[in-house]
């Protein structure tokens, strides 16, 4: 089973400029934004355009990678409802095609989150219940793993601060924990949300690191041990916290 290791806690991490993001739309079109500029749209982004779009497939999610190296801020990864995964090319609008699940029904991207800590690996859920593990470091882009995280579906994903762990929702409403080092390797589970709500888990998210006044936005240490809290939203209006183990 494919393993990745955090950066070194020597290692610089750049960061792209804070006023420009890329944004989805339900008319199939992605978009660059520059926030400090007074035409702030600088480029738009269509998977048609560059081919290999099944009909009606749509942008869900969008993820820039989080890697040290500034070279891998010329280009964004955006998961599409007809099961691709796509590395667009900034500049120029080049869309690579990299993974594709089934669509309509089955394998649509759910969400994405990139690897903290200046790692080369983003994961992808799936509605046909998988979870994929993404080294983007590789050209061309490849697909490292993929498992059965949830029976019913994957419906949310998120990475936790040091990089250990990896958290999956389901729409029966059911948080798991992955070792994101090796996937696979299942760490706990428990029940979020009420599925009669209708679809369970909506949205995970960890809580950023705390610095040493107690304010986030710090850095956590590669590989560190201290307690991820996670937060799940479910379908039922509920946010639930958890603290889990480091």
């Amino acid at each position: 089973m494919p393993t990745w290791r955090p950066a070194p806690s020597s290692a610089s991490r750049r960061v792209g400029n804070p006023r420009r993001f890329v944004s989805a739309s339900a008319d199939g079109t992605l978009r660059l934004w520059d926030m400090s500029l007074s035409r702030p749209n600088l480029r738009s982004y269509t998977l048609s355009r560059s081919g290999g779009s099944e009909q009606g497939s749509l942008p869900v999610t969008v993820s820039f990678p989080n890697a040290v190296d500034a070279s891998f801020h010329t280009f964004f990864l955006a998961g599409f409802s007809g099961g691709e995964v796509c590395r667009f090319d900034v500049a120029t609008g080049d869309a690579t095609v990299y993974t594709a699940h089934g669509g309509g029904s089955g394998g649509g991207v759910t969400g994405m989150c990139a690897v903290p800590l200046g790692g080369t690996c983003v994961f992808a859920s799936h509605a046909d219940g998988s979870l994929s593990l993404f080294d983007v470091g590789r050209t061309p882009p490849a697909a490292a793993a993929t498992v059965l995280a949830h029976g019913e579906g994957c419906s949310s994903a998120a990475v936790a601060p040091n990089g250990l762990q990896v958290a999956t929702g389901s729409p029966s409403g059911w948080v798991r924990l992955w070792d994101a080092r090796q996937l696979g390797a299942h760490l706990s589970e428990a029940p979020m949300h009420d599925p009669r709500a209708g679809e369970g888990v909506l949205q995970l998210a960890f809580a950023p690191p705390l610095g040493p006044t107690g304010k986030p936005g710090a850095a956590a240490a590669p590989g560190s041990q201290s307690l991820p809290i996670l937060a799940s939203a479910g379908a039922d209006g509920v946010v639930q916290l958890l603290a889990l183990p480091g």
